[in-house]
């Protein structure tokens, strides 16, 4: 039987509600630095999965919200198990996380060490020049009692984008498999999906 958990969200309207497309404008500057700069913002987070018998905790806050010639914006994607027994959390990519692309393949979550400055356009873009291969091998999250783990990841903007990294709201997901570690292996409890939806936008500096 699929124990798959739906999710309600927290703001009017749920992500699921929204458009699988999501809309978004291209800048109209290649040079984010002069008369406005991009920043991030948390605009919508999936409530808690609703699990029989155990409580997890995900969260998502923004790390660093403006654009600059050092680095691109970043959130830090955490959970904390509130259970009284070790969980584990099963899935690809990576740890804690794994939701690489938003739904429209505009806008990339990246770790530090999957990308290097010369991949992208420009340090005042941040916009790839090339899609970057990234091997999905499994990962396992452990969380013990009352433990928390967390990521930071690094919002670029994908190769199929043109000019900066692009404005607008984007949806971002994980599918988890929750497993319960026993004597005979680890058995599934119940699977289920979290995200959030990030907004992209100028800011002007006057």
């Amino acid at each position: 039987m699929n124990r798959r958990e739906l999710l309600r969200y927290t703001s009017a309207g749920t992500i699921m509600s929204l458009s699988g497309c999501m809309e978004y404008i291209n800048p109209t500057t290649n040079d984010i630095t002069k008369e406005d700069r991009i920043r991030i913002d948390v605009k919508q987070i999936a409530n808690n999965p609703n699990l029989r018998r155990y409580d997890l905790d995900f969260n998502v806050q923004v790390s660093k919200k403006f654009v600059d010639k050092n680095n691109p914006p970043s959130i830090t994607v955490s959970v904390v198990n509130k259970s009284d027994v070790t969980i584990l959390l099963d899935g690809t990519t990576r740890k804690v996380f794994n939701g690489v692309r938003d739904t429209s393949n505009s806008v990339l979550l990246l770790e530090e060490t999957d990308w290097r400055s010369n991949q992208v356009k420009s340090n005042s873009c941040w916009n790839l020049h090339q899609e970057i291969p990234l091997s999905e091998v499994n990962y396992r999250t452990t969380l013990k009692k009352s433990e928390r783990k967390e990521i930071e990841l690094y919002l670029i903007g994908n190769s199929n984008t043109d000019g900066c990294i692009p404005t607008g709201s984007y949806r971002f997901e994980t599918n988890y498999s929750l497993l319960l570690p026993d004597e005979n292996g680890n058995r599934l409890s119940n699977e289920f999906t979290w995200g959030f939806i990030i907004d992209i936008t100028r800011d002007s500096k006057n």
